[in-house]
């Protein structure tokens, strides 16, 4: 190959969603090409982190005005955002995907696959959100 172009020059790239997600939900690849779902606990597969909500376009329903998007763009290493948690996590551990799209404290058998990212600091609201550097 003589050259190529770059795609993707860093950071928030955007999917389709394949089922609903909220924005600060952690993300994993769906089925079709370059889509996304919020992520099951333990994911291996994380993409990183959604901007906004989205959902599944539906067929349309005569009378009904749909105004949302099935497109979510999704921030990566090395950004640093919001989730929610758990309330395990501290600043400074590492945290994997747990269910609903939240994160928790990584486990130490948790591999290299798992790791969204490193807790940055804790904030004291009701959705124990965390500020996480992606990556790790």
């Amino acid at each position: 190959m003589a050259g190529i172009v770059v795609k993707f020059e860093k950071g928030r790239i955007t999917h389709t969603a394949e089922k609903a997600i909220v924005g600060g939900q952690v993300v994993e690849p769906g089925v079709k090409a370059r889509s996304a779902v919020p992520a099951a606990a333990d994911s291996e597969k994380v993409l990183g982190v959604a901007l906004a909500d989205a959902a599944p376009k539906g067929d349309p329903v005569p009378g009904l005005l749909y105004v949302g998007t099935d497109k979510v763009t999704i921030a990566s290493a090395p950004a640093v955002v919001p989730i929610k948690s758990d309330g395990s996590a501290k600043a400074g551990d590492l945290v994997v995907a747990d269910d609903g799209g939240a994160v928790k404290k990584a486990g130490e058998d948790a591999t290299f696959a798992q790791i969204v990212g490193r807790v940055i600091e804790v904030n004291a609201d009701a959705d124990k959100t965390v500020l996480v550097r992606l990556g790790g």
